[in-house]
């Protein structure tokens, strides 16, 4: 039987296993678009697909080349860090990094381009961190600071306090970013 088959090719052909294949998942999409599938896929997804917390920071850095941390309430090990926290769930990163500097510092600025984005522990999350842009001119002390804040503080690159690996690579980050969108804004 060398064609058998709807397809007009031998079951042991690849050809015949890729029309099987097909056939299996066109009727799996036809499944998944009748709506009561379509709730027990969303269901599916929340209880085995993974999921990750996500962590937002935002460097903030003002025309004189300091950087905004703020000491942490909740930061036992390393206080000192930049604005940020989880990202509620379902929020746009930039959105919530907006959202968390407005929250900790009453800063409203233009949350500019991503830094840094990699998988942290502990605990166990994505930690994303954006350039902020001031307006100007920038603000100045006293800041608005919320429950979670102890201090606020403007460092020197050359005098900043211990802080994790994450914040020190966004901050290093940042402020070649702001070196090269100097020198842009010189020519």
């Amino acid at each position: 039987m060398l064609y058998s088959g709807r397809y007009g090719a031998s079951s042991s052909s690849p050809l015949a296993y890729m029309n099987s294949h097909t056939r299996l998942k066109r009727s799996m999409a036809g499944l998944v678009r009748w709506r009561p599938s379509r709730w027990l896929l969303r269901l599916a997804v929340r209880l085995f697909a993974p999921q990750h917390r996500v962590g937002v920071s935002v460097i903030v850095i003002n025309t004189d080349q300091q950087i905004l941390l703020l000491k942490h309430v909740y930061h036992p090990t390393l206080p000192w860090g930049p604005p940020g926290g989880w990202l509620d769930k379902g929020e746009d990163p930039r959105t919530g990094a907006a959202r968390e500097l407005r929250e900790e510092t009453g800063i409203t600025a233009e949350i500019g381009p991503l830094l840094l984005l990699e998988h942290q522990t502990p605990p166990d999350h994505i930690g994303i961190a954006y350039l902020a842009q001031l307006p100007s001119p920038s603000p100045t002390a006293p800041f608005q600071l919320s429950h979670e804040i102890i201090t606020a503080e403007w460092f020197t690159a050359a005098s900043l306090p211990p802080i994790s690996s994450f914040t020190r690579r966004a901050i290093a980050l940042a402020l070649l970013k702001k070196g090269q969108s100097t020198k842009d804004e010189g020519r």
